[in-house]
């Protein structure tokens, strides 16, 4: 029964190492990598998940009303790495949202930098723009 035991964690050790590089989709085809744009936005909601956390902004639009846009960061082990906290971000601050756009022109992307009032920035997607 012991070695019955065994070989189930075993295999269940293997099937995870296996699942996690092919559950982790980090394709960028929906964003536009060659330009960035920044937002100034009022944070609504921070969402700390897998396989990605999300930054959910209210912006004032053209029309002067707001409007909510959602911004797409790494999982949140690499925010750990990168100095993320899940309560660093407060709901109610206000920040600058630096980002690669959606390549549709839809409200939203993909988040670059984080830029806070104290001047603390934090990065995600911290690669350079393409060319």
């Amino acid at each position: 029964m012991i070695r019955g035991r065994s070989a189930a964690c075993a295999l269940l050790l293997l099937l995870s190492a296996v699942w996690r590089p092919v559950s982790a989709h980090h394709a960028f085809a929906s964003f536009d990598l060659r330009r960035t744009r920044t937002v100034r936005a009022t944070l609504g909601l921070f969402e700390w998940t897998e396989p990605h956390s999300w930054l959910d902004v209210i912006v004032i639009d053209d029309q002067g009303h707001p409007a909510r846009v959602s911004f797409q960061c790494l999982d949140p082990p690499m925010l750990r790495r990168k100095g993320w906290s899940k309560r660093r971000l407060r709901i109610g601050e206000i920040l600058l949202v630096d980002y690669f756009p959606n390549r549709d022109g839809s409200p939203g992307g993909a988040v670059r930098t984080v830029r806070f009032p104290d001047g603390t920035v934090l990065a995600a997607y911290d690669f350079p723009v393409q060319p």
